[in-house]
C-alpha cells in the first residue's frame, strides 16, 4: 500500500515501533500477573462468631429446658436473630418451659420461651387464703377444661344432702406430674382456700367427700363484688366468720 507522496519505506519504523510496544506491554502483563500470583495471599477475613445456647435435639412446645437438652455453639453474629440466648445467659432458661417448637442446632430465641408464671406461688395468693390440691378429676375438671382463673364451690357430701364449706374458690395453678406448670394435660389443681377453712376441707378431701363444683362467670363476678356480705368475707386478712351453707338434696334437684 502507498500513500501518496510517502515513500513505503518511510511508514516502516512506525509499524515496527507498535508491534513493539504491543509486544512489551503484553510481555510486562503477563510478567506482573505471574509474579502476583506466586505471592502469598492473605486469609479471608473471618464472620463473627457468637456462642449461643441451641438444643441438642428437636424440641416441642411445652418441654422444661435442662441442661442435658441444651448445648452451645459459635453461628455466625450476622445471621442470629437479636433475641438469641448468649452463653452467659444460659442458666436463665434452666426449667423453663418452650412456647414453640425448636429445632437442633438452631439458636434458642427468648420468644421460645413461654412467659414465667407470675412468681412464687405465695405471692399469688390472696391474704388470708392457703393453697390447697386436688388430684385432677375429668368429673368436675369437665375433662381438662378447667383453667386458671377459673372459680369454683366446694362442698361436703352428706347423708342428708351436700354442704357448701368454701364459695368462690379461686384455682391458681395447673401441674402435670413433671411439675410443668398450667399446661396440658394437667394431673394436679390448686386452689386458694380460706386459710381456717383448710383443715376441714383437708378431712373432707381425705375422706372422699369434697365435691368441686365449676361457678359460672357472671356468678363467680357477683361474687367477687360482693364479696362483704358472703360468710368467707375476708378483713385484715382473716375470715370474720365462716359458716358452711347447708344445701339439701332436694335443692341440688331443683337446679
Amino acid at each position: 500500500m502507498k500513500l501518496k507522496g510517502t515513500p513505503t519505506w518511510l511508514l516502516l519504523p512506525v509499524v515496527v515501533g507498535l508491534v513493539s510496544a504491543l509486544a512489551a506491554w503484553f510481555l510486562v502483563r503477563q510478567y506482573v500477573e505471574v509474579q502476583v500470583a506466586q505471592q502469598p495471599r492473605l486469609p479471608a477475613i473471618p464472620e463473627p462468631q457468637w456462642l449461643v445456647v441451641v438444643p441438642r435435639i428437636d424440641l416441642s412446645a411445652g418441654t422444661r429446658l435442662t441442661p442435658e437438652l441444651l448445648q452451645l455453639r459459635d453461628l455466625e453474629a450476622r445471621s442470629l436473630p437479636i433475641d438469641a440466648i448468649a452463653a452467659e445467659d444460659a442458666e436463665s432458661v434452666f426449667e423453663r418451659t418452650l412456647a414453640h417448637n425448636v429445632a437442633a442446632g438452631n439458636a434458642l430465641q427468648q420468644l421460645h420461651i413461654a412467659p414465667e408464671s407470675g412468681g412464687a406461688l405465695s405471692s399469688r395468693m390472696p391474704a388470708g387464703m392457703r393453697a390447697f390440691t386436688l388430684a385432677a378429676q375429668n368429673e368436675w375438671t369437665h375433662v381438662q377444661s378447667l383453667d386458671v382463673g377459673d372459680r369454683v364451690d366446694l362442698y361436703a357430701e352428706e347423708s342428708n344432702g351436700w354442704l357448701l364449706v368454701g364459695q368462690n374458690i379461686s384455682v391458681l395453678q395447673l401441674a402435670t406430674d413433671e411439675g410443668e406448670l398450667n399446661t396440658k394435660p394437667y394431673r394436679y389443681v390448686t386452689f386458694a382456700v380460706p386459710m381456717l377453712a383448710l383443715a376441714h376441707i383437708q378431712e373432707l378431701s381425705d375422706d372422699r367427700r369434697l365435691q368441686v363444683v365449676l361457678r359460672r362467670q357472671i356468678e363467680a363476678d357477683d361474687a367477687v363484688e360482693n364479696e362483704s356480705h358472703s360468710p368467707l368475707h375476708l378483713r385484715t386478712g382473716l375470715i370474720e366468720h365462716w359458716r358452711p351453707a347447708q344445701l339439701a338434696t332436694s335443692e341440688l334437684a331443683a337446679w
